[in-house]
């Protein structure tokens, strides 16, 4: 069975990404409620879709695990790893 948090993942990305777009492309400035309202919740579904992505990213290494792929569980092991690295570098 395929997992439907991939899709969710994307689709989070991009509405989140849309929204900000939009947020920018209007003009609008901070003491407007569509600024205020509209990065809240751009901002809100990209951070959404980071848990959704890291989900995803956690299915994947156990059904690497589960069939046995050492392979595919070291590229998972070592790409989590290097998002880390680069996240908790500073």
């Amino acid at each position: 069975m395929k997992s439907a948090l991939y899709p969710a993942a994307i689709g989070c990305s991009a509405a989140g990404l849309l929204l900000l777009l939009l947020v920018i492309f209007t003009g609008v400035a901070y003491p407007h409620p569509f600024y205020t309202l509209g990065t809240l919740a751009g901002m809100g579904l990209i951070f959404g879709a980071l848990f959704l992505w890291a989900a995803h990213w956690l299915v994947e290494m156990i059904r690497a695990i589960r069939g046995g792929s050492w392979l595919r569980i070291l590229l998972l092991f070592l790409a989590g790893i290097c998002c880390l690295y680069s996240f908790f570098r500073r």
